[in-house]
């Protein structure tokens, strides 16, 4: 239990935007649970759609609670840059050596979801980084760039989730509240 609970408390001291000025911290602890609350929001969209049996909501949050754990060892893997890691063999090497918790975890987070939860988590993930960019960063150039790769990285997420599920226009109300 104290191996545990330590490791769980670390997600609290993790610091996130460690690329972008920002008006104020963000934890890893507070992105991974806003995340699980995006993708609860979205899963119900989806479910008000008509399409009960496409998703499996608590099971998306249930991984969107622990998709950055790794981070409390690496430090905050920048959503410009995470895309294009290894992240199977980081979750392993974290795994082996590092904590006694994740060995319990599958080795990824989006591990054993069909395409559309993956699609779910991975568009939480990305809207709660934007939106949390968009609230609390100043507009400078570099910040600036890094909220339009987010957008991009948000609009093909969106545009594959939509495709998947009919009558959803998931793109509208992001926007209207993105604007």
């Amino acid at each position: 239990m104290n191996e545990f609970l330590t490791e769980l408390d670390k997600t609290s001291h993790t610091k996130r935007w460690t690329i972008v000025d920002t008006f104020k911290e963000q934890t890893i602890d507070a992105h991974m649970y806003r995340t699980s609350m995006i993708s609860l929001w979205i899963s119900q969209k989806i479910q008000e759609c008509g399409d009960f049996n496409k998703v499996m909501p608590y099971s998306i949050m249930a991984r969107a609670m622990i998709h950055d754990w790794e981070e409390i060892y690496t430090g905050d893997i920048p959503a410009t840059i995470g895309p294009l890691m290894d992240k199977k063999g980081l979750n392993e090497l974290v795994q082996k050596d590092m904590s006694p918790f994740i060995k319990n975890l599958d080795e990824d987070p989006y591990h054993e979801l069909d395409d559309l939860e993956t699609l779910i988590l991975k568009c939480a993930d990305v809207l709660e980084s934007l939106v949390f960019l968009v609230n609390n960063a100043p507009d400078s150039i570099h910040n600036k760039e890094v909220k339009k790769i987010l957008r991009t990285n948000l609009e093909i997420v969106v545009c594959n989730i939509e495709k998947e599920v009919s009558g959803l226009d998931l793109k509208k109300e992001i926007d209207s509240y993105l604007v």
